[in-house]
């Protein structure tokens, strides 16, 4: 979470940010259970954290983005439960 707080408050101390630039928050889950109820998850995680960027640190909600890919992009092993925690998670691209 510091990570992403400190990501967020530079990110609201100059919320208008580079021209044409959307913030894209995109969310993830581990491999465990239904593909389709991954895809909800991750789409209602990244939804939440549009929602506290918008809300709590000033960014603009229509440069923001969210959309959630369940499993399909994991940075570690799901073979674990330490891979799994690290696939779960929310991150924003700037494009």
């Amino acid at each position: 979470m510091c990570g992403f707080r400190a990501a967020a408050e530079r990110e609201g101390r100059c919320p208008e940010g580079p021209a044409g630039h959307e913030r894209l928050i995109v969310g993830h889950t581990d491999n465990q259970g239904d593909i389709d109820a991954n895809l909800a998850l991750s789409q209602k995680g990244a939804q939440a954290v549009v929602e506290a960027l918008a809300g709590k640190y000033g960014i603009p909600a229509a440069r923001l983005s969210a959309r959630g890919v369940s499993s399909l992009a994991p940075v570690s092993s799901d073979a674990g439960e330490e891979g799994r925690v690290k696939n779960r998670r929310v991150e924003m691209v700037v494009r």
